[in-house]
């Protein structure tokens, strides 16, 4: 992959020379140990790009002291294709233009959301980081529902799948909210309607905040680790 990328691999971070950008992306779990190698090398004058969920940057300083320009990033899995979405926020240190490039970066990937207070970074990463999971999770419900229904596996998984692109892609390109393109969905007395009453009944609502809360507690327990 480095070889893809123009890019050379080292065997220890001690073999790193002096970078003007440093991407950190290793578990939050895992930083502690890292920062013991990795402080040392760290060039001051050196922008450090954190992607690590749930670590601050009064986190990062404190294990980097060498590390002056710090900003933190939550950007998500479909990345991979080029539409995911990050949350950005940059410490006072770091300058507009390192900020526009590191800015820039992540737009190659993914829309990139710049705030003012960090906090915001861990009602991100429970939302727009996690999120992808419940969406996976969410289409293998129907996937599986459909099929115990009668429907064969591979047309299911097809449609499903095709679901969520069309009703993501209309989400994007429509102006109307979620909410009002819901309400063209469902029609009085009918199918949908019947099956967001149950949702409803079934306090789908409360199920998904306590979900996220989850989420953003356990952000905030990993940023004491």
């Amino acid at each position: 992959m480095a070889d893809a990328v123009g890019g050379e691999v080292v065997k220890t971070p001690g073999e790193l020379p002096p970078c003007d950008f440093y991407l950190i992306a290793c578990k939050p779990q895992q930083f502690s140990e890292l920062a013991k190698n990795l402080n040392s090398i760290i060039n001051p004058q050196g922008v450090v790009i954190s992607i690590m969920a749930g670590v601050t940057t009064t986190k990062i300083k404190s294990l980097l002291p060498r590390a002056e320009k710090i900003v933190r990033t939550m950007p998500n899995l479909p990345c991979l294709v080029g539409e995911g979405v990050t949350g950005m926020y940059v410490t006072p240190a770091v300058s507009p233009e390192e900020r526009n490039i590191v800015q820039g970066i992540f737009e190659t990937v993914s829309k990139t959301f710049l705030f003012e207070s960090e906090s915001a970074l861990d009602i991100v990463v429970a939302v727009t980081g996690s999120g992808p999971a419940y969406v996976f999770e969410w289409a293998n419900l129907l996937i599986h529902k459909m099929t115990a229904m009668g429907m064969d596996a591979k047309t299911a998984d097809g449609m499903v799948r095709q679901l969520f692109v069309g009703a993501s892609r209309l989400m994007a390109e429509s102006p109307d909210s979620p909410e009002e393109l819901g309400k063209r969905v469902t029609s009085k007395g009918g199918t949908t309607e019947a099956a967001l009453k149950v949702f409803s009944e079934s306090k789908l609502d409360a199920i998904v905040s306590k979900a996220i809360d989850a989420a953003f507690n356990r952000a905030k327990e990993l940023s004491k680790l």
